[in-house]
């Protein structure tokens, strides 16, 4: 997708339930620590389980000079 000065810019989209796992468990990785979700446990159920791969996300022609 290329942004208003032609540059690539990516789409902002919610995470995925295995990287909302990933993220907790960086919590407390090197001292006590919290996770904090900022999203109800319906809308949890409703995220995809794996994110699309950053590749297939973006067009190939936008990152080739």
């Amino acid at each position: 997708v290329l942004g208003v000065f032609g540059f690539g810019c990516m789409n902002v989209n919610w995470i995925s339930q295995s990287c909302a796992k990933q993220r907790a468990g960086r919590a407390g990785r090197l001292c006590a620590g919290e996770c904090y979700r900022l999203y109800t446990r319906e809308h949890y159920s409703h995220m995809t389980s794996h994110d699309v791969p950053e590749i297939l996300r973006m067009p190939l022609q936008v990152n080739i000079y």
